[in-house]
């Protein structure tokens, strides 16, 4: 196991955006993966750039599914956690975009689980077009579970 900032002993510290996942190809059954939270764009500054955000997570998503497609064995499962990025921009739905990006890695979506948000995250609101500011129906994030053929 790795983490950024470990809290056990038991689990190595690794940067994997930017070390790749220290294990040779093929060796794992099962890759799980939960970004934190400022993993995220939240912008609501005038010069924020949705686009620019989305482009830069992606980049990010694109990293960490190549290295867990590369580390997993046929028939290995990848799961992690995502969730939407809402503000005044609007909705950015990563868990479509992410499940999306992963059939480029041979990777097929077999499960989906909806999970609550973070206990320390701001309420989510997304701007209507009618009513301006409205707290969401849906708060939650996305365990996506894929599978290597």
């Amino acid at each position: 196991m790795y983490d950024l900032d470990p809290t056990d002993d038991r689990i190595g510290r690794a940067n994997i955006l930017l070390t790749g996942i220290p294990e040779q190809s093929g060796t794992f059954d099962y890759v799980f993966l939960d970004p934190p939270a400022d993993f995220y764009p939240r912008g609501d500054d005038s010069d924020f750039s949705a686009s620019a955000a989305k482009a830069d997570t992606m980049m990010k998503f694109k990293s960490l599914g190549r290295e867990s497609a590369r580390t997993l064995k046929q028939g290995g499962r990848l799961s992690v956690v995502v969730e939407a990025s809402t503000g005044s921009f609007g909705v950015i739905d990563f868990p479509f975009e992410v499940a999306a990006m992963m059939k480029e890695f041979g990777l097929t979506e077999v499960g989906k689980v909806y999970l609550p948000r973070r206990g320390d995250a701001a309420k989510v609101r997304a701007r209507t077009s009618t009513e301006g500011m409205k707290a969401m129906t849906s708060d939650c994030r996305e365990l996506l579970t894929f599978e290597k053929r």
